[in-house]
């Protein structure tokens, strides 16, 4: 649904078919993303490197299918995709930054102090 929103801002078929199977090809990401995601166990940069470039991967795969596939104008395309990566690279630093907090968190929970005081409370 959301591509055929896309589709007919860039001016490119708004054929529900087509753009089922548009859909169906890019998602094809998916797996390659999720068998990626244990980099951010090793580093948290590392993750967020991988994870925007198998987003960039999948917004370029669907630059491709819009303008080849759906006859959208590839200017438009070409300025919803700048869009997009914005907004991929915005969510990806604030979840950068929401990892951060809860590493940091999760240390000061671990400290001897914490340990110390559900000692006394027992």
């Amino acid at each position: 649904m959301i591509l055929l929103i896309i589709s007919s801002i860039c001016k490119g078929s708004t054929d529900f078919e087509s753009n089922v199977r548009v859909t169906a090809a890019v998602m094809v990401v998916m797996p390659i993303s999720a068998l990626l995601a244990f980099t951010g166990h090793f580093s948290i940069y590392l993750g967020l490197v991988i994870g925007l470039a198998v987003q960039i991967l999948s917004l370029w795969l669907l630059y491709n299918a819009l303008v080849e596939t759906l006859k959208a104008k590839p200017e438009t395309t070409r300025i919803v995709m700048y869009v997009l990566v914005a907004l991929f690279v915005i969510v990806s630093l604030t979840g950068l930054g929401a990892k951060r907090k809860a590493e940091q968190m999760m240390k000061e929970f671990n400290s001897s102090e914490f340990k110390e005081m559900m000692e006394q409370q027992k």
